[in-house]
């Protein structure tokens, strides 16, 4: 049993549908991996570089308690 052209061109657009959102599902946890990671180094930078007096007077300043 064949299929006819119809259904052999919305096979091929939902395979392509189904692949292409499993690589922006693959490309979106690479990207929140990253940012991860990147905010992550940010921390440690300013912990490293912004000096203690500095880095209390500005937290006392924030809205919210921030959590060391």
């Amino acid at each position: 049993m064949g299929y006819g052209k119809t259904h052999s061109i919305a096979l091929k657009i939902a395979l392509n549908e189904s692949a292409e959102r499993r690589i922006m599902g693959l490309e979106l946890e690479a990207i929140e991996f990253t940012w991860k990671h990147e905010e992550e180094l940010a921390h440690i930078i300013d912990e490293e570089l912004t000096p203690d007096d500095v880095r209390e007077r500005h937290l006392r300043r924030l809205p919210v308690t921030v959590v060391q």
